[in-house]
Formats: structure tokens, sequence, C-alpha cells
């Protein structure tokens, strides 16, 4: 068990377990194009902006629950490792769409 206490022994709040929302909501999406934030937007949503390069992965990202804005490239929700990435081009997914939209259907009958 981590202790959850300062060195005085006051409790740390960076370390406090979450409280539980008792509605859940989905997280809210923001990235930085130069001085201008954008969004919110869905998780889904940047992902297609991430994919169709209007988020790089230098480009500053931040949602709800995220201490600070990070790197695209830092956010594995957003930025899947290269091997995952080619895993998802062989098998159809394609930059056009997102990664929850489902592939496009080999047979067009």
């Amino acid at each position: 068990m981590v202790d959850q206490t300062d060195d005085r022994g006051d409790p740390n709040p960076a370390l406090q377990p979450p409280v539980s929302d008792p509605v859940m909501r989905p997280a809210r999406w923001y990235y930085l194009d130069g001085e201008k934030r954008l969004g919110p937007m869905s998780l889904p949503a940047i992902r297609r902006a991430v994919l169709n390069g209007t988020v790089t992965e230098q480009t500053l990202v931040w949602a709800d629950g995220m201490p600070d804005w990070l790197t695209a490239t830092d956010v594995p929700a957003l930025v899947p490792p290269d091997a995952i990435r080619q895993q998802l081009e062989r098998s159809g997914w394609s930059h056009t769409r997102g990664l929850d939209d489902p592939p496009a259907s080999q047979d067009q009958r």
C-alpha cells in the first residue's frame, strides 16, 4: 500500500484516490493550434484529428483528468505505437475514419 501522506504526515492530495462521480461522463478533449485552444471534442473525434494530420504527434492535448497538457505522442490513446498502427492499417482501418469506427466491409454486395 502506498503511503498517502506527505513529510509532515498530512494527507497528500495528489495521492488520494479520486472521488467517484455518480454520473460518469466521457472525457472532453482539447488541443492547441498555436495559441488557440480547440475543443471540447470526444475521444473518437480527436483520434480522427490525429489520423488525418490535424493534430500532429507534437500537438499539445489535454483531457478531463489530465494534470497538464501533453504532446499527443505522449498519450497512447491518441497516437498508438507504430506496431499497433501498422496492424490497424493491415486490417483495413482507414485514417479517414476514427479508431472506434468499424472497418470498411470487404464485401460490397
